[in-house]
Order: structure tokens, then C-alpha cells, then sequence
């Protein structure tokens, strides 16, 4: 018999409620495709404890091998759902990948992990595997961290996949598990980013080895091929394209019009979510995209003041980031916004600008007026707070901490974070139909979406406030401001929490999720 493989998440740790883990179904394809047996665990997905999951790898064939998806925020319970594997299973081999291994990877080997490997791993897993079953040495093996005798030993980089369409449709052993809890099937389009924000993973994962290759991006036929396979065998009318941007060139107004035109010469009437760049987004590309069923996006505006977007490194212009949002609205596309308020450089009058600019735009929504430009490991940002001496040397949430170098912008921050931390649980509860998002009737996202837009009145309201305390009112403390503005609120927030607890139970939906460990 030969090797079988498991590919797990952990137990969940998110503050979203659950969605399939794509990176799960890509691996056991390809490792399928070589001839293996694998068996999908989707720990997060399926809710399942940390027992619950050593159970199952223990009643599966033997040899084994296991590999474990882990991001910053699951590297907790990732080392110990390995180290209870490895004494419950005689020589097991555990290898992880994703984002905290390909940043991090000495602290897994550290850990106990025997391989972590860094970025792309579908054309790495294969060899791994067949190593792993020979007993060979790991060292030509590009991409991988490899434990050498309790030192981590590091291999040459390896390169991105470029020709995406030669992979095969991720392994959907768990997409009704996923349907069957609402929420949309996940389709990946395009992998990466050509955008050079400082703060920003995704960059920094990308251009491990890249050769400056930033962005791979999938044929339409190929895309469509996957969607229509999804839409009648599964009946899948709802689709999250799970890329990081998926507006990229040479993905233009014409190709837009391409993908419209596909999707409904083969009858497929789908609506579909997305993430993109504002300087990616026009009409001429919006409105055939719209007939095609886009929906609803998600798109990194993060400031209105130039000053700070030139700090990020941003390549959208404060024009650019209201043009997009005006063509997303005018075309009925909702839009969650990305706001980064603070730096560690940023200034009152940046502050103020943004509160202007949040004024003006109620149709877009925030996940809770606080936002901080996080400080995470591999980032040009860490880098440069590193290389100036401005990092604390403790972490949250396995990112940094830096100060605010400006002591009145850094009250303002404290009373946000504070506000927003009174509240979180009711943001994360509605936002998350929109953003995971949740298969639900247009009357109910409409109510919700009009939820969301009560919580930022709110919060602009407070933002305001905040920034006149700091300026004006010495008199008052902080807290005050903060006791007295949360109290006067109350009702209004319990009225918002009814809300949102009648339209879940319309939609038949379930909120499970742990609390937000970024705030």
C-alpha cells in the first residue's frame, strides 16, 4: 500500500465564521493526480475540535503523511494539533504551508514540523512526498525549510506557478459541507498581486523567488469550465472569486466583455463577489462585469489623504479611489471599503481628511471605523519600522507593534480602538453575510447592507467627536468620552444586534466564530 496523505486545517480560530480552504483542494488534486490517496480534513469548515481531528487522522491508513494549512492566526493551535499527531502515530512526517510557514518557517520547524513549505506548494508536495517515502535527504527540494537534525535547513527558492491553467480544478471533497452552510463556492481566478503596498503579505508571499512575477492569471474558458461544472453539479448560483486582486492587466474592459459574453453563451447566471485595486477599476470594465453578475467587491481604498497613500506605496491616486467607488455604485455593485486610518506616521490632518471623505461616501461600508496599517512579518512596512528602530518587540496577533509617533493622533487611535472593541462582536456578526459572504434572498443583503450603514454612522459620528475632544475639550478625559458615547449608543446597538439576530434566523444562518484577535 501506498503513502496516504492527510491535508488538514486546525481547529478554528477566526473571527469569520467558516469558508472552505481552497489551498486544501489544489494540493490534494495535484496529489492525486500523481497516483496518491489523499484525504481532505477541513477542520475550520467543518468545525471540528481538536480531538475531533486527531481521531480521524489516527483511523486513516498507514504510511502517513500529514500536511496542515496555517496562517499568524492559527500557529497556536497548528503546533499543538502536530505534536498531539506526532506522539499518537508512530514516525509521522507533518509538513505545513501558507502564509505563516512561508513567513515564519523557522519557528515551525522550531516547533516540530518537519518541512514548511514556501509559497506555491502544488509542484512542490509531489516531490515532498516521494522524498519523504524514500527516506531521502530533503536538500534538493526547492522551497521548503526542512528540519536537519533539529536545525532548520533551508533549500534554493522556488518559482511561482505561471501557467495556472495546467493545474487541475481543486478537489471539492467538502463543497457541500460548504453550501450546506451558506455560503458561497469559492473559485480562484488569478493568483497575486501587482500592486507594491508596503504593508501588505500578499506582496511579500508573491515575491518569494518571483523573479518579479507578481501576478499568473487563469484563461476565461478555463474559469468558466470550473463555474459550469460548479453550476450543475452542485446547482451553484453564487461564487466568491477568492483572488487577491482580480483586476489586473491584461484583464480590461475587453476582457471583461470576454468573460460576460462566456458565462452566458453557455446559460450560466451566476452572482459572484471579488477583491480588486481601485486604479483597476473603470465603467467600461464595471458594467459588463455587473451584467455578468458581479455583485459585490471588496476594494482597498485605505486613505483619502495623498499623503499617506504615498507613504503605502499605493499606486491609486485619491481620484482614482473615488472614481472607482462612484463606477462600483452607479452600477448597483456593493462595496466594502478598506481603510487603514493609522500609521505610525499619520497626522491630524489626515485624520480629519478622512472623516471628511467617510462623510461624503455612506454607500461603501467599513468593518468598524478603527483600522491600523499592521505590521506583519516578510512586509517592505516591518522592514522599515525595523530598520528605524520603531518596533516594540512584542507581537499581537503575530504581527509587530510599533508607537504612533504623534501623541495626539495616538489618543485618537486609543479611543477608536477602544470604541471599536466595545462592539466588535456586532460588526464581525453583520459584516460577515457580506463578506464571507452568505448565500441570502436581495431584500435580506439589501437590509443588511442598510446595518452596515447604521454602524458607520455611528462610528463617523464618534470618529468626529474624537477628533474635537483631542483638540478642544481638555477638560474631559478619554475615558469619559469613551463611557459617555458608548452609553448614549446603546440602544441603538441593541437595535442593530435584534436586527441582525431576526435576519439570520430568516436566512437560516448560523454565527460561529471566535473573537477578533486584531483588536
Amino acid at each position: 500500500m501506498g503513502t496516504h496523505i492527510a491535508l488538514l486545517t486546525p481547529f478554528t480560530t477566526s473571527h469569520r465564521t467558516a469558508e472552505e480552504t481552497l489551498a486544501l483542494g489544489y494540493l490534494a488534486a495535484v496529489l492525486r493526480a500523481a497516483g496518491r490517496d489523499v484525504t481532505i480534513i477541513d477542520g475550520w469548515l467543518e468545525n471540528l475540535s481538536q480531538e475531533q481531528i486527531l481521531r480521524r487522522v489516527i483511523d486513516l491508513p498507514r504510511p502517513l503523511v500529514v500536511g496542515m494549512s496555517c496562517y499568524r492566526s492559527n500557529i497556536e493551535q497548528a503546533t499543538s494539533l502536530m505534536k498531539c499527531l506526532k506522539s499518537s502515530i508512530d514516525d509521522l512526517k507533518v509538513f505545513c504551508g501558507g502564509y505563516g510557514p512561508t513567513f515564519n518557517a523557522d519557528e515551525f520547524i522550531y516547533a516540530g514540523f518537519d518541512v514548511a513549505v514556501r509559497g506555491d506548494a502544488e509542484h512542490i508536495v509531489v516531490k515532498l512526498v516521494e522524498a519523504l517515502e524514500r527516506s531521502d535527504s530533503l536538500d534538493r527540494i526547492p522551497g521548503i525549510v526542512y528540519n536537519d537534525q533539529g536545525v532548520p535547513s533551508e533549500t534554493r527558492q522556488s518559482m511561482p506557478i505561471t501557467e495556472l491553467d495546467t493545474l487541475p480544478f481543486p478537489a471539492r471533497d467538502n463543497v457541500q459541507t460548504s453550501i450546506n452552510g451558506g455560503n458561497f463556492v469559492h473559485v480562484c481566478t488569478s493568483r497575486g498581486c501587482g500592486a507594491h503596498c508596503t504593508f501588505c503579505s500578499i506582496s511579500a508571499f508573491v515575491l518569494r523567488g518571483s523573479r518579479n512575477i507578481r501576478w499568473r492569471h487563469r484563461s476565461v474558458n478555463n474559469i468558466v469550465d470550473e463555474i459550469e461544472q460548479h453550476y450543475h453539479i452542485h446547482s451553484v448560483r453564487n461564487i466568491k472569486i477568492v483572488d487577491d486582486s482580480f483586476l489586473e492587466s491584461p484583464r480590461d474592459a475587453s476582457w471583461a466583455c470576454e468573460f460576460r459574453d462566456a458565462l452566458l453563451d453557455r446559460d450560466l447566471h451566476i452572482r459572484f463577489r471579488t477583491q480588486v485595486r481601485a486604479d483597476k477599476v473603470s465603467p467600461d470594465i464595471v458594467a459588463p462585469l455587473a451584467e455578468a453578475g458581479w455583485f459585490s467587491t471588496s476594494v482597498g481604498i485605505e486613505s483619502a489623504a495623498a499623503s499617506a497613500l504615498k507613504r503605502m506605496q499605493k499606486q491609486s491616486s485619491v481620484v482614482q479611489n473615488q472614481e472607482a467607488l462612484d463606477a462600483l455604485r452607479d452600477h448597483g455593485v456593493y462595496v466594502q471599503m478598506g481603510m487603514i486610518l493609522f500609521d505610525p506616521y499619520t497626522t491630524l490632518d489626515e485624520l480629519r481628511v478622512n472623516l471628511d471623505f467617510l462623510k461624503r461616501n455612506t454607500w461603501p461600508f467599513t468593518k468598524g471605523i478603527f483600522s491600523e496599517m499592521y505590521a506583519a512579518n516578510g512586509t517592505v512596512f516591518t522592514r522599515q519600522l525595523d530598520a528605524r528602530g520603531l518596533l516594540l518587540g512584542e507581537a499581537h496577533a503575530q504581527n509587530l507593534r510599533y508607537d504612533i509617533q504623534d501623541q495626539t493622533v495616538r489618543r485618537v487611535y486609543q479611543l477608536l480602538k477602544g470604541w471599536h472593541r466595545s462592539h466588535s462582536h456586532i460588526y464581525d456578526w453583520v459584516i460577515d453575510t457580506l463578506t464571507a459572504p452568505k448565500v441570502v434572498s436581495d431584500e435580506i443583503f439589501r437590509q443588511i447592507h442598510m446595518l452596515c450603514q447604521r454602524l458607520q454612522v455611528l462610528d463617523v459620528g464618534f470618529f468626529e467627536k474624537a477628533l474635537e475632544h483631542v483638540t478642544s475639550d481638555p477638560q474631559s478625559t478619554d475615558a469619559q468620552l469613551l463611557a459617555e458615547v458608548t452609553r448614549d449608543s446603546q440602544h441603538e446597538y441593541e437595535f442593530i444586534r435584534q436586527q441582525i439576530a431576526t435576519l439570520y434566523e430568516a436566512a437560516g444562518l448560523t454565527y460561529i466564530a471566535s473573537d477578533n484577535p486584531f483588536i
